[in-house]
């Protein structure tokens, strides 16, 4: 309660004069950003408050209410007084959530994990594609690390089919990313769709392969990926770009 009344304090102190100083308006940056680290600590001790105080009497229900506690305290923080530290802490908080709640209702399966960090990915994707985050490229960011987590996860699986799954998603995050960087030319979409690529051909191989190519085969496999990808991302960033210019090439 502390750090939340001081991280209010402050964002009224850095808001500019008006009658809804909680909305985003200009004003002292470092006070706000001070103000969203404090609020974002306060959702870090309101989670921990939560979980010692039921650890006695709920200790199963402790950890997922606990997220649960931080989770809104964080985002309610955000709305106030928004940073890449709030935003992170955002994003911490739902997926410990989402693996506690797992964990709650006894579900040891390693996908469903996988599969809720995709959905993670992909609503925060919609975030910033839809600008409801005031740190657009971090959110990318975050997008692509759930996204790539996830089909991680599963391809990493015990399953034959999670890994064919994982393989699969992982590729298709991949190529995502590579679609969404030719539009919008944001190098961290392109960074994701590297190293997906980087990842899932090697692994993929392997498989198939029962290992047969041998781990210095792998390293030649996982480089050749990594500099197809990266001058696949070059081919892209040197080709016009289409979709704001209103006119196609013409045909030759």
């Amino acid at each position: 309660m502390i750090l939340f009344g001081c991280g209010l304090a402050l964002r009224w102190r850095a808001a500019s004069p008006g009658p809804r100083w909680w909305r985003q308006w200009p004003g002292d940056d470092v006070r706000c950003r001070l103000s969203s680290t404090l609020l974002t600590g306060a959702a870090a001790a309101a989670g921990f408050a939560t979980y010692v105080s039921l650890e006695g009497p709920a200790a199963d229900h402790a950890p997922f209410a606990a997220s649960l506690v931080g989770l809104a305290v964080v985002s309610v923080g955000y709305l106030l007084a928004r940073s890449a530290l709030g935003q992170l802490g955002m994003a911490v908080a739902a997926f410990t959530a989402y693996a506690s709640l797992l964990d709650l209702v006894d579900v040891e399966n390693t996908g469903i994990l996988g599969l809720g960090a995709l959905a993670l990915g992909a609503g925060w994707a919609v975030l910033a594609w839809q600008r409801l985050v005031a740190e657009r490229r971090f959110a990318l960011a975050i997008a692509v690390t759930f996204a790539l987590i996830g089909a991680q996860t599963l391809a990493l699986g015990d399953s034959t089919a999670e890994n064919f799954l994982g393989y699969a998603l992982t590729t298709l995050t991949a190529g995502i990313c590579f679609t969404a960087y030719a539009r919008s030319r944001e190098w961290i979409v392109l960074a994701g769709g590297v190293v997906g690529t980087t990842l899932v051909v090697p692994e993929f191989l392997h498989d198939v392969t029962d290992g047969s190519l041998g781990a210095s085969g792998m390293m030649l496999v996982a480089g050749i990926t990594l500099l197809a990808g990266g001058l696949t991302g070059l081919r892209i960033r040197r080709s016009p770009d289409l979709s704001h210019s209103g006119t196609a090439p013409n045909a030759t």
